[in-house]
Order: C-alpha cells, then sequence, then structure tokens
C-alpha cells in the first residue's frame, strides 16, 4: 500500500508491461490515490506531479496522471523515467504534487541523440522527410518537458531519443495547449546541405549542363517567373557521353527531390539519350519546380538541359541542340506535312518533297518504309522487327523501335516494386506511385480538421467516410463536435460543411419566397383591356362571368374549395393558399372525369410529377398564375 510522507506517497516502480506509455511521460497510479488526488484536482488540467528517488527529492522527473489502474502500492512508469533516474524495477520511488504548476514553455531545443549506424530501413532522424512535424506531432504525448533530459519518440515504428538542450522560460514548463516553437540543432545543416543546387534553370539561365550518376540523384531547381506558365525540359546526352543514358522526373514544390519512386510528372516515351517532358500551364499551380536525374544503364552520363517557357502565344526558349531534334525526327509524323506549290507530299512518310525529285523520292520510300497499322508512324521495314508497342501499357504513343528502348522502358514501368512504407508488393511503377500517393497507410497526410501531420492509416470502417476521401485520422478526428455560428448546435466536424450549406440553402429559400410575397402584394394599375374583361372568371377553362371582387365564378369556386379543402376564400392570400393545394391535388390524384382536357391534371392521361417535386412546381405555377389572375382549373 502506498506510504503518505505529508503530502508525498512511497512507491514502488515498474515499467508500464502494456507498452503505451513508453513514448510519453505518463504514469499509472493505484486507485487507493484516487481520493488524494481528486482533492487537488482543478477542472480542465491535467494532474502534474514529481517522481523522485528521495523525500528530499534532489534527483526528480516531471510526470503526468495517465489513469488509476496500477496494482496497489506500485506505480507504472515508461522505462526511459527508470533509465534517467537510474532505478531498477521494484525500488522506491516518492511522488508529490508539483508546488507550483509549471510556466508554459515559448519555446525548446532539441538535439537528435543518433546511436545506431543509419541504414536503408532505419534512417537517421534528421534525413526524415519533415522531422520537424514528426516531433512536434511526438510531443503531443508529453505534458512536461525539463531541460537537459532525454526522451524517445517513434515514428513508423522506429525509436529516436532526443534531448532537451534548451528550454524557455523557465528549466521545467507544461507544453499542453501551447503553440510551442520547436527547434533542432543541426536540421538547418541537413537541409542546407540538401537544398545547395549545383545549377538553378530560370528565365535567365535556360541551360545547363548536369553530371549524374547511377547511384544517386540530382535535383536542379526550376524556377518560373510566374505561375501559370506551361514549361517543358529537353534532356539529352552530351556528345562525349554519347553512349550513355539517362531518366528524368518532374516534381513540384511538394517533392524537391524527383526520382522514380517519387514525381509528379513523368515520360513513359523510352528514348535512348533522349527525353522530353512538358507540364502543362493548367497544372503550374507554382512557381518552384525540380528535375530529377540519374545515369540508366551506366555508371555516370553528362546531361544537357534546356527549359523552355510559354508565355500564350510567346515561347522563351534557345534553339535545340542537333541531337535532340535528330532524336525527335527519328520517328515518322502521322500527320500530313503542308505541301508548298513547288512541293509534293509523299504517300508513305507524309513528308514534303520537291517536286524535281519527287517520282525517285516516292519510289524509295515505297520500296524502304512501310506504315505501322497500330501507331500509324513511318517504320523502315529494316526495323520493323524491333518496332514495339507496350501490350501493357495499351498506349499506342508509347512506341520503341530498338531492343534497348523496349528493355529501358520495361525495367522502369513494368518491375513488380515493394512499397517501402507497409511492404505491400505493387505491380508496377504506377501502381507504386498511386500507392505511395494516396493508398498507403504509412503515409504522413496533414489532417483536414486539426491540421496536424499524422499517420493517414487504413481506410475508414464507415462507407460514408470512404467516399468522402477521409483517411482514418480523419474519420475519428472529423467526429468531435463543434457549436455551429449560425443556430448554435453540436455538429460533427465532418458534418460542419454540409450542416452550413443547408443553412445558406434555407435563407435562399426564404428570400425567393419574401420576393414572391412582396410581389404579389404590390399593387397594380390595369390596363383597359383588363378593366373590360374584369368580370369573367379568372379560370382559363370556364366561359362564365362574374361579379366577385376575387374574379372567380362560383362553380369555379366550389371546386377550387373541393380541391383545397378550404371553407372560405375572401382575399387573395387564402386564394393563393387554396390554389396551390388544388394544383398539387390535381397533377397527383386527379379530378375524376375520363374526359378532362386540363393538361396538367392526372386524369387527363398526361404524366405528373409526384411527391416534393409536383409540391415544388404547384407552389411555382401557383404564384405566377394568381398574380397574373388566370388560373387552370378543370372544366365542370
Amino acid at each position: 500500500m502506498a506510504q503518505p510522507h505529508g503530502a508525498q506517497w512511497r512507491l514502488m516502480a515498474f515499467a508500464d508491461p502494456s507498452g503505451d506509455l513508453e513514448y510519453s511521460d505518463r504514469v499509472r497510479l493505484p486507485r487507493e490515490l484516487l481520493h488524494a488526488l481528486d482533492a487537488q484536482l482543478v477542472s480542465g488540467q491535467a494532474v502534474l506531479l514529481q517522481l523522485g528517488t528521495s523525500t528530499h527529492f534532489s534527483t526528480w522527473l516531471p510526470c503526468s496522471v495517465h489513469e488509476m489502474t496500477a496494482p496497489e502500492g506500485a506505480v507504472h512508469v515508461p522505462s526511459w523515467i527508470l533509465d534517467t533516474l537510474d532505478v531498477s524495477e521494484g525500488a522506491t520511488v516518492y511522488l508529490r504534487f508539483m508546488r507550483e504548476r509549471p510556466v508554459t514553455a515559448e519555446f525548446c531545443r532539441f538535439e537528435v541523440e543518433e546511436d545506431e549506424t543509419p541504414d536503408d530501413d532505419h534512417p537517421r532522424f534528421l534525413e526524415l522527410p519533415n522531422p520537424r512535424a514528426v516531433l512536434e506531432k511526438a510531443l503531443g504525448w508529453y505534458r512536461t518537458l525539463k531541460q537537459g533530459t532525454v526522451i524517445p519518440i517513434q515514428f513508423h515504428q522506429q525509436s529516436y531519443f532526443v534531448k532537451v538542450v534548451d528550454l524557455e522560460p523557465d528549466e521545467v514548463c507544461a507544453i499542453s495547449d501551447t503553440d510551442l516553437v520547436v527547434d533542432l540543432v543541426g536540421l538547418k545543416t541537413v537541409e542546407e546541405e540538401k537544398q545547395q543546387p549545383s545549377v538553378v534553370l530560370d528565365e535567365h539561365s535556360l541551360r545547363a549542363t548536369v553530371s549524374v550518376a547511377s547511384d544517386s540523384w540530382t535535383s536542379v531547381p526550376i524556377i518560373l517567373p510566374a505561375v501559370g506558365l506551361g514549361f517543358s525540359i529537353t534532356a539529352s546526352t552530351a556528345l562525349d557521353h554519347s553512349d550513355a543514358d539517362f531518366e528524368a522526373y518532374i516534381g513540384d514544390h511538394t517533392c524537391p527531390e524527383p526520382q522514380r519512386l517519387a514525381f509528379t510528372m513523368a515520360s513513359q516515351q523510352p528514348y535512348i539519350g533522349f527525353l522530353k517532358l512538358t507540364v502543362p500551364q493548367t497544372q503550374v499551380v507554382t512557381r518552384e519546380w525540380y528535375l530529377g536525374l540519374s545515369a540508366f544503364g551506366c555508371e555516370g552520363a553528362t546531361v544537357d538541359v534546356v527549359l523552355s517557357i510559354e508565355n500564350g502565344s510567346d515561347k522563351l526558349g534557345v534553339p535545340e541542340p542537333d541531337a535532340m531534334k535528330q532524336a525527335q525526327v527519328a520517328v515518322g509524323s502521322p500527320q500530313d506535312a503542308p505541301a508548298t506549290p513547288s512541293k509534293v507530299t509523299c504517300p508513305h512518310c507524309k513528308h514534303s518533297i520537291p517536286q524535281e525529285s519527287a517520282r525517285r523520292h516516292i519510289a524509295f520510300c515505297g520500296r524502304h518504309n512501310t506504315v505501322c497499322h497500330t501507331c500509324d508512324r513511318v517504320v523502315p521495314k529494316a526495323c520493323l522487327e524491333t518496332h514495339w508497342h507496350c501490350d501493357i501499357c495499351m498506349d499506342t504513343t508509347i512506341v520503341c523501335d530498338t531492343q534497348a528502348e523496349r528493355d529501358k522502358h520495361m525495367v522502369i514501368w513494368h518491375e513488380p516494386l515493394p512499397c517501402p512504407r507497409c511492404n505491400a508488393q505493387l505491380a508496377n511503377l504506377k501502381e507504386h506511385h498511386e500507392h505511395e500517393k494516396n493508398l498507403c497507410p504509412e503515409r504522413t497526410v496533414v489532417c483536414r480538421f486539426c491540421y496536424n501531420h499524422t499517420r493517414a492509416g487504413e481506410p475508414p470502417l464507415d462507407h460514408r467516410d470512404r467516399l468522402n476521401g477521409f483517411t482514418q485520422h480523419e474519420s475519428e478526428c472529423g467526429s468531435k463536435t463543434d457549436e455551429c455560428s449560425i443556430c448554435g448546435k453540436r455538429i460533427k466536424l465532418k458534418q460542419m460543411e454540409m450542416h452550413l450549406q443547408l443553412h445558406r440553402l434555407r435563407e435562399r429559400e426564404e428570400a425567393q419566397a419574401a420576393q414572391a410575397a412582396q410581389a404579389l402584394h404590390t399593387p397594380q394599375q390595369p390596363s383597359l383591356a383588363a378593366a373590360v374583361d374584369s368580370t369573367r372568371c379568372i379560370n382559363s377553362l370556364c366561359c362564365h362571368r362574374t361579379t366577385n371582387a376575387l374574379g372567380i365564378c362560383r362553380q369555379c369556386m366550389r371546386k377550387l374549395q373541393e380541391l383545397s379543402g378550404s371553407r372560405e376564400i375572401t382575399d387573395t392570400k387564402q386564394l393563393l393558399s387554396a390554389t396551390i393545394k388544388a394544383y398539387f391535388t390535381l397533377m397527383t390524384v386527379g379530378c375524376g372525369s375520363s374526359s378532362c382536357t386540363n393538361t396538367h391534371c392526372a386524369s387527363s392521361g398526361t404524366e405528373q410529377p409526384s411527391g416534393s417535386t409536383a409540391g415544388a412546381q404547384a407552389l411555382q405555377r401557383a404564384v405566377a398564375d394568381v398574380k397574373a389572375r388566370h388560373i387552370s382549373l378543370c372544366e365542370g
């Protein structure tokens, strides 16, 4: 049993057997301390304690209460707290309330302690895609920090240790419900090493030469003059590396290091030593783009890169080198070239030929060239055996004219690839790219409700959340409620947008109804023709005359009362209400006459709407007809 020592308790410390508290500062206490804690509890605040090795608390750590499920006389703590206090399991420790609640932290600097040599499966913490975001998310399990303490955090089943080297404004601070500024020692150096480009392509530097290797990827920044400008990248191997090859991918500002497994745009055309990538202006939503290059099938290569920026009808760029032009015309164009008066179009290769040499060229071209029936391209007969279309891609624009191009396409786009995060086996690069972007449960996403970087997780169980594109975290986070700013009701966050749309729809309907009522009650000066015909019944299918102020005869009045169920109709407001009900009855039930000629009556045999559609049409027709003093009731 816990032994009280004034405002202290003596307990035996054990590592938490469940492992749920390993990456936090929370402890499990025995139920016998519940009443003592309840007396010190402040509504809305966590219970903060000091855990020490002696009654003097010369060595201690701050901690918080997770739950009261520990055995009698014991306290379950994370193993890192036992290591920091240098006590073994079962040793005696002392607990007490913090005499003064610690101040809220404003700034904290951490230093990563790397114990193991990094490898591909366990990268260094500073080499993660966004280490600061990972650290900020992990700190959500901690309620207090003490300067000089080494705390553990976890990311993708990998443990990392960070040391609190600087804490402001005090050595012990609370970090719950605060906007904490986090800094990582060494992060700036790593980011600078990654982001120091050797070359940059922009409107002032449209051409560059880049040396690439097969065991690494080189990222070339592309800075556009403005958003919304389409651009293209043309890359070819330099003359001194004409026998080498490479692969290239484009990434936007969210993908600063594009490569085969992470890119925004790529080309499946497997040219050897040449590649052209085009980004249309509709997809250019940022000025910052990146080109990723790596040698393919060789140890290294030198690549000439040319940037062309399109600005409306103008095109800013440099002339393409001869190697690029030769690669572009290596395969014949399926479109006819325009013929000039002194030239004719060859029926075989579709090129414009001078008229004086046309006969010789057409005869030669017909003997040596043929047209591929799949892609409609002109192919030399000698190369017809190596001319190949990918049966897997089912895209006739992907053409391989050599065995090397065919092998390159199959290696890059159709080799099975495992996901490095969840180890899922994917059939090809397209599936891998879609999996990494939208399907991998281990990918990091930004929650649309709490705006934190979090693990996507498996698809949610609720089919409505899956249809809305929610991740597992968003399905749970969106189930929290918030107060509607219009009606004050508590609404789930994931239903708030639809709830607000209903409010806006009701506001529009009320405004339209008010406008219709105002237009109905606005007095209008009748014309001379209307004054002369004012004694005729306003029912268009009736020929009787009346002296009724509403302009409806007795027979039609009785008919209107029967259809609407109204007892008396004495003013325009009651006439409008009765007409709406009568129109609805005629469209849904009918008048009962087999010889009815009213096209808006169900008894006439004309197909009529039902339900809410009939009600809406009845309301719309009644308002217009009563305003025009021209209603349509059945005869008889």
